[in-house]
């Protein structure tokens, strides 16, 4: 699953509360583009917004989309999954800042893509994706 949390507190108060759940049945052993459609358009430009990833009870620390100081959007992550037997053993966010622009475009790990670019594209290129991956060994 993939959890978008727009909530935040402000002096002990939670402000705005609301979590978008989106649900995904992927393949174990095939790439995978997890895809919220238009995220973008009712997300954009929340500094608050973060992207959280579970499987089976297991979530990676959250994520923030849109980050203001870079006025960008992180158009995407990857994770990888790691099996044992079959059985989950870990997984991670693969952080790679090495192809960004500039460093400022660089959010926890992701290059954001510039707020003109998302506009400027067809809006789809920025919304909510995540790469999944696998990596270990299943049972036959």
């Amino acid at each position: 699953r993939i959890y978008i949390n727009n909530t935040y507190t402000v002096n002990g108060t939670q402000i705005y509360p609301e979590i978008q759940r989106s649900t995904f049945y992927p393949r174990v052993d095939e790439f995978a583009v997890l895809t919220i459609p238009s995220s973008w358009n009712t997300t954009q430009k929340n500094p608050y917004l973060q992207v959280f990833f579970e499987i089976n009870g297991n979530y990676l620390h959250p994520k923030i989309y849109y980050n203001a100081t870079a006025g960008g959007t992180v158009a995407f992550w990857s994770v990888v999954v790691t099996l044992s037997n079959s059985k989950l053993t870990g997984m991670r966010w693969v952080e790679d800042c090495t192809r960004c622009e500039n460093t400022d475009q660089c959010t926890q790990g992701t290059c954001a893509t510039p707020q003109k670019e998302c506009e400027n594209l067809n809006v789809t290129d920025c919304n909510i994706k995540v790469y999944l991956g696998w990596e270990g060994t299943t049972l036959d």
